[in-house]
C-alpha cells in the first residue's frame, strides 16, 4: 500500500534460531545465524493490532593473521519483517540488506 501515514508499530515477538561456527583451519573461520520471530505487533494510543513475523540472519566470515596478529572480518546481515494489521491498511513489508567489515586487533 502507498501511505502518507507515518507507519509506526511495537511488537512483542518471540523465537529461536540456529547458530554454527565452522573454522577453517588456523585462517578463518565462518559464524552461520539465523532467527525467525513470530510476534504480535500494536500502535501506541490505540486498540488495533496484528501479526508480526521476522526473519533475521547474519554471515561472518574472519580471517586471522592478516596483518601480524590482527584479523579482518567480512559480513552480511539480512532482516526480514511482515507486518499485518487491520485488513489490508497497515500491511507492511520491510527488508534490509547490509555489508560491514571489520579489523580485529
Amino acid at each position: 500500500n502507498q501511505s502518507d501515514v507515518e507507519f509506526l508499530q511495537s511488537s512483542l515477538a518471540i523465537g529461536s534460531g540456529l547458530s554454527t561456527m565452522f573454522n577453517l583451519g588456523d585462517a578463518a573461520s565462518l559464524n552461520l545465524k539465523t532467527t525467525p520471530n513470530y510476534g504480535f505487533s500494536f500502535s501506541q494510543g490505540s486498540l488495533f493490532g496484528g501479526n508480526l513475523f521476522r526473519f533475521d540472519g547474519k554471515a561472518l566470515i574472519h580471517i586471522n593473521n592478516v596483518f601480524g596478529s590482527n584479523a579482518l572480518t567480512f559480513g552480511y546481515y539480512f532482516d526480514y519483517s511482515r507486518y499485518r494489521i487491520e485488513g489490508n491498511l497497515n500491511d507492511y513489508d520491510y527488508t534490509s540488506h547490509s555489508i560491514t567489515i571489520g579489523y580485529a586487533f
